[in-house]
């Protein structure tokens, strides 16, 4: 489009040239007739606006932005776990992995097994070494009179994860309480060499005044035999334990590579249980915590607390009896004895007791009748029990699977019945 001319007279011709075009836009005209006026043309109109061109496609995303907060907390963040999960990245990626249960390597931190009984354990000497609740043992030291009583007691904690736990009341001449647990090699080369493991329990403090128990750990020097230890941890102080309440002690430590011997954990009481004042512990855990610092901790993991019935077999394997869960042996009751019955003759009668798993080693048994008496045994004729016996009996083969046992017949026409314990502890 031509928006201004400018006339330009060369001769014989003029000369249009187009403010906007290149001289090569420039026309050549005739000469126009003499006295004639030649003047630019008039602007046109704009032309119509072309079509819209197609809109292009969208570019790539910019990279994300940084995460403002993770649960609150800002900045860089550390992810870590306490519950034996391990924390793994590869580039962006963090990956935790739960490595499932039985993490807890105590036996029976519920406090929910008690095969010797769970009222009135008394100790009875100025020293004891004795088992109260299944693989829980009462070390206490006193000068003379009656020591501590063990029994079941309630756990009464608000929010609490089992039904019972272990009380320990003392006496006047109780100068100091130990409560330990030893564990099995086959459990504790699990720890054994790990930077990180972290014991817990709760504690409920009746004394009368505020106590601080301190926690030890020790190893045979021989594999699962108790008779010369180590010392691992020298002993520390827990949290201390206000009166009247319940409180959660924990402590993380390392592990000697020697606990694949087995080890020994020992929470001492001091002296601190005198006539009338009592502690209870309950939901007792120990376990590899990776990553966790070592002292005093007062965050552990939640503690593993398994069935009644694992519990059970575990426990089994270390102790068991025909008597009731929670009946002490030497009771008198006839419900769950054994034995064998002889038809004629006067020879003897014989029977064989079947583990129904086997045991950590070969154990140690007695036997009661059905009075509580201490290797005695009941006959049962005509059906009628007789208590009392003391026939020859001779027991035989014991091993990790059972027993047998044979008792001198009185006559045709009798049953022979025991009940018994079998003991294969540390």
């Amino acid at each position: 489009m031509i928006t201004a001319i400018a006339v330009i007279s060369t001769g014989p011709t003029l000369v249009l040239l187009s403010a906007n075009a290149p001289v090569a836009a420039a026309a050549t005209l005739p000469n126009a007739p003499a006295g004639a006026t030649v003047t630019g043309g008039l602007q046109g109109p704009a032309g119509p606006v072309g079509p819209t061109g197609a809109t292009g496609s969208i570019g790539p995303a910019g990279p994300a932005g940084p995460v403002p907060s993770v649960n609150g907390a800002t900045g860089a963040v550390t992810i870590a776990a306490t519950g034996g999960a391990v924390v793994t990245t590869t580039g962006g990626a963090i990956t935790i992995a739960e490595p499932g249960g039985f993490l807890n390597e105590l036996r029976n931190g519920t406090f929910d097994i008690w095969q010797r009984g769970t009222s009135a354990l008394a100790a009875g000497a100025t020293t004891v070494n004795a088992y109260a609740a299944d693989g829980w043992i009462i070390n206490a030291t006193y000068s003379s009179g009656a020591g501590p009583v063990m029994a079941q007691a309630a756990n009464n904690r608000t929010g609490a994860n089992t039904l019972y736990g272990l009380q320990i009341t003392g006496a006047a001449n109780v100068t100091d309480v130990e409560l330990i647990q030893r564990i099995e090699s086959y459990q504790s080369v699990k720890m054994a060499g790990d930077a990180s493991v972290t014991f817990q329990m709760q504690v409920y403090n009746n004394t009368g005044g505020s106590i601080t128990p301190k926690l030890s750990t020790l190893y045979p020097t021989v594999k699962d035999n108790w008779a010369s230890t180590s010392q691992d941890l020298a002993a520390v102080n827990l949290q201390p334990c206000p009166n009247g309440q319940w409180t959660l002690v924990a402590y993380t430590f390392p592990v000697s590579v020697n606990a694949n011997l087995g080890y020994e954990i020992v929470v001492d009481f001091g002296n601190n249980l005198s006539a009338g004042q009592s502690v209870i512990v309950a939901e007792a855990d120990m376990r590899v915590t990776p990553g966790v610092a070592t002292g005093l901790n007062a965050a552990p993991p939640p503690p593993e607390l398994r069935r009644i019935q694992i519990e059970y077999a575990i426990c089994r394997r270390f102790y068991r009896t025909t008597y009731d869960l929670g009946t002490a042996p030497g009771t008198a009751t006839r419900k769950g004895m054994v034995g064998g019955f002889i038809y004629t003759g006067s020879l003897y009668t014989g029977f064989s007791v079947a583990f129904d798993e086997p045991m950590r080693a070969d154990p140690v048994i007695a036997y009661y009748d059905g009075a509580g008496a201490l290797s005695k045994v009941t006959y049962l004729a005509s059906g009628t029990f007789t208590d009392g016996q003391s026939t020859t009996v001779t027991i035989a083969n014991i091993g990790m699977c059972g027993f047998h046992f044979s008792v001198t017949a009185q006559g045709s026409g009798i049953m022979d019945l025991i009940h018994y314990t079998a003991s294969a502890e540390l």
